[in-house]
C-alpha cells in the first residue's frame, strides 16, 4: 500500500473500520471485490448494526460471514437480488452494480439524485455501455464527483477493486458531510 494511489482513502476507511484487509497485514487494493464484501462495506459506512439477520436470498446461508450485512443491506433497500432469487454474494461486483448500490446509499445520506443523465454521461466515451437500470445512478455519482472515470471512461462492466471501493465510500461520506 505504501505507494498505491488509494493509500490515504484505504487507511482512512480502515481506521474507521469500514473496510478490512484480506489478512492482518495485507489489503490487496487491486483485487476485485465481491458483492457480499461491497454490501458489508456499505452497511458499515452507514453505521448500521449487522445483527445477523436472515437475508431473503436462496444463496445466502445464515452461517455465512456476510449473512447479517446482506440482510441489513436488503432491509434498508441498498441491495437487490436477481430474478431467480439469488444474490450471488461471491461474484465480483461490476462498477455499475456498485454505483447502483452507492446511489441508494446516497439517498440515506441526503445526497440528491442526478438531474440530466444524458448530458452528464455524454462526456464519457463508453457511456453507451451503461445499462439502462444504472444510468441514473451513474449520473448522480458523477454529478456529485463520487465517480470520476478514468481516461474518459466509466468502464461500467469492469470489476470494482478493493481500492476503488474504499475511495468511493470515502468520497460519499465526505460529500455527505458525515466525515471530514
Amino acid at each position: 500500500m505504501e505507494h498505491h494511489w488509494s493509500k490515504d482513502a484505504m487507511n482512512d476507511m480502515a481506521s474507521r473500520m469500514i473496510v478490512k484487509g484480506v489478512s492482518d497485514t495485507g489489503y490487496k487494493p487491486d483485487q476485485s471485490i465481491t458483492r457480499a464484501e461491497f454490501a458489508a462495506i456499505m452497511v458499515r459506512a452507514l453505521g448500521l448494526v449487522d445483527n445477523r439477520g436472515t437475508a431473503p436470498f436462496r444463496d445466502v446461508r445464515a452461517n455465512d460471514w456476510f449473512a447479517g450485512a446482506v440482510a441489513k443491506a436488503h432491509e434498508y433497500g441498498l441491495i437487490q437480488g436477481f430474478g431467480d432469487g439469488a444474490f450471488r454474494p461471491l461474484d465480483t461486483i461490476t462498477r455499475q452494480e456498485a454505483v447502483a448500490i452507492l446511489s441508494r446509499v446516497m439517498k440515506w445520506t441526503g445526497l440528491p439524485g442526478g438531474s440530466d443523465t444524458g448530458k452528464t454521461l455524454s462526456r464519457f466515451a463508453d457511456s453507451g455501455e451503461v445499462a439502462a437500470w444504472a444510468r441514473g445512478s451513474f449520473a448522480a455519482a458523477v454529478e456529485h464527483r463520487l465517480v470520476q472515470g478514468n481516461e474518459g471512461l466509466l468502464n461500467p462492466n469492469g470489476e470494482l477493486t478493493r481500492a476503488e471501493a474504499a475511495a468511493l465510500v470515502q468520497r460519499l461520506l465526505r460529500k455527505s458531510g458525515l466525515i471530514h
